[in-house]
């Protein structure tokens, strides 16, 4: 069987009290450029993550977005990593915050910092 690389809706973090979760109780990992927040959810049956870019570090619209399809973009060819059997007791909230300046963003560095991040949490 091939693997579907997808990332549907209910994956990406979206509840205002999960991501408040995420910024309190979360811990951190420094990956630079990308700085990773995570906790376990135990009211989940999936991963969740959120992909953010602070108009503080990139002025530009377009920059951002282009930084959060990236960082999106490298999740979801790499998220098979969570899914390990052993994994599938717990399920995470992961913040994916990007803090290098927007020159950094090429999709190599950040596709290596993701997969990282995510062998980190298996």
């Amino acid at each position: 069987t091939t693997i579907r690389h997808t990332l549907k809706a209910y994956e990406r973090l979206k509840s205002k009290k999960l991501i408040d979760k995420l910024f309190t109780e979360g811990k951190e990992l420094n990956l630079y450029p990308i700085r990773v927040l995570y906790c376990i959810n135990p009211a989940s049956s999936q991963h969740q993550a959120l992909f953010v870019v602070p108009k503080k570090k990139c002025k530009s619209a377009v920059i951002r977005n282009r930084l959060k399809r990236r960082m999106r973009e490298a999740y979801r060819l790499h998220k098979y990593l969570l899914l390990t059997p052993q994994s599938v007791t717990s399920y995470f909230l992961i913040g994916f915050v990007y803090v290098g300046n927007s020159s950094q963003g090429n999709f190599q560095i950040i596709q290596n910092k993701v997969v990282k991040t995510l062998e980190h949490l298996k």
